[in-house]
């Protein structure tokens, strides 16, 4: 990382980072950022930090990183009066782009409507007695399994980003509209 760059803004080295394929150091960067001490009043350009903070919790599907953002967020804004509808904003676009991910995996996946339908449980499709025979005798040619567990993956990411936007928004009168 260029020191230049960092001694003014640390968003300069986390898009640094990230055009060089180092996102996870990125998102390090980004959560320093917000919390620190230096960024405790809010601003449009700490709402921009916590919305690629929390696009690269999403692709690297860490919820309870996000969750420990969003909360702390949350504090930030309080005492801000563009507070409420900038964490409607972060936490509507959050779920947006997970719903998006869960959706990406679904068509990649083959599981349609009608498919989802006809499944009773994406985890239980195969018998682990039939995934040891399969390994066993060295047939691997199911190769939706991978595209289906990855599906469930990102449902399960899915429902922790439900339950992590309904404790930052809940004892909060003006969030709980949304």
């Amino acid at each position: 990382m260029n020191p230049e760059l960092c001694k003014h803004s640390d968003a300069p080295a986390d898009a640094e980072l990230i055009s060089v394929g180092q996102k996870a150091p990125a998102l390090d960067v980004l959560e320093t950022v917000i919390k620190s001490k230096r960024h405790r009043q809010w601003s449009p350009v700490l709402e921009d930090i916590l919305k690629k903070f929390l696009s690269l919790c999403i692709e690297a599907r860490q919820p309870r990183r996000a969750r420990e953002g969003l909360v702390q967020y949350r504090q930030i804004t309080q005492a801000a009066a563009q507070g409420p509808e900038s964490v409607r904003k972060i936490v509507s676009g959050f779920v947006a782009e997970g719903e998006a991910k869960v959706k990406e995996a679904e068509e990649k996946a083959g599981l349609g409507a009608d498919a989802l339908l006809d499944l009773q449980d994406l985890e239980a499709e195969e018998t682990p007695e039939t995934m040891m025979i399969s390994v066993l005798t060295g047939d691997l040619s199911d190769t939706g399994r991978a595209d289906r567990d990855n599906y469930v993956q990102w449902l399960r990411f899915l429902w922790e980003s439900y339950r992590t936007c309904l404790e930052v928004l809940k004892n909060n009168a003006k969030l709980e509209e949304l």
